[in-house]
Order: structure tokens, then C-alpha cells, then sequence
């Protein structure tokens, strides 16, 4: 699982992977939000962040 401890790089990537989703049948778009979901965005799920 790669550990990304930056909240904010998080949150952009987050963002990036929602407007995505309009284009998830580009063959790139799909492979890139599927390793987003695999990876980065499972942490957030997974872990608990302090504001």
C-alpha cells in the first residue's frame, strides 16, 4: 500500500478522482482511478486524520 502522508496531496487526488468519473470509459482516465482507489484513496478509509 503506498503511505502518502501529505492530507493535502490526498485531498487533490481525491478531487482529481471525483471529476474524473465523467471520463471513466478513456481507457487512461480508468486505469489511473482504479490505482487511485487501490492505493491512496483506500487509506483514507482506513486511517483516521486530525484536523
Amino acid at each position: 500500500m503506498v503511505v502518502l502522508g501529505s492530507g493535502r496531496v490526498r485531498r487533490r487526488l481525491y478531487d482529481w478522482y471525483r471529476e474524473a468519473a465523467a471520463f471513466h470509459r478513456e481507457p487512461g482516465v480508468a486505469e489511473v482511478r482504479e490505482r487511485l482507489s487501490n492505493t491512496v484513496l483506500a487509506e483514507n478509509t482506513t486511517s483516521k486524520e486530525t484536523t
